[in-house]
């Protein structure tokens, strides 16, 4: 992928991913339920992050930025390669908000398969 990414969306994107790493670090002595639902702030920030570096996906060919069918679905793509280290296999999929996904796109479609068979070479169970 190459990026053309405007000066308004880099100090953007920066202040998000700030802000998600301040709030991700702040320690929270809750039970586990509590302390997730305290994490949803950083979490929307992350996506919020790879959403603004998506949209500035760059095509050679036409020289303007991507609009390939495909890009409907980068964020999540790139979001399913952040998170397998940052947080448990079972939520990987929740905060890289597939469920915002049209399933019956047929390019999603293909994405999701692709990512149901190699899913377990991240270690996803």
């Amino acid at each position: 992928m190459i990026f053309a990414i405007p000066q308004t969306y880099m100090a953007e994107i920066h202040r998000c991913a700030h802000l998600a790493l301040l709030e991700w670090g702040t320690n929270r002595p809750f039970d586990t339920m509590i302390r997730d639902i305290c994490l949803e702030s950083a979490i929307s920030y992350i996506f919020v992050s790879f959403r603004l570096i998506a949209d500035c996906l760059y095509d050679k060919k036409t020289n303007y930025f991507y609009r390939g069918e495909d890009k409907i679905f980068a964020t999540q793509a790139m979001l399913y390669k952040f998170w397998p280290f940052q947080t448990g296999w079972g939520l990987i999929k929740e905060h890289a908000h597939f469920k915002r996904l049209n399933t019956e796109n047929n390019t999603v479609k293909e994405f999701l398969k692709i990512i149901s068979e190699t899913g377990s070479s991240l270690g996803e169970k």
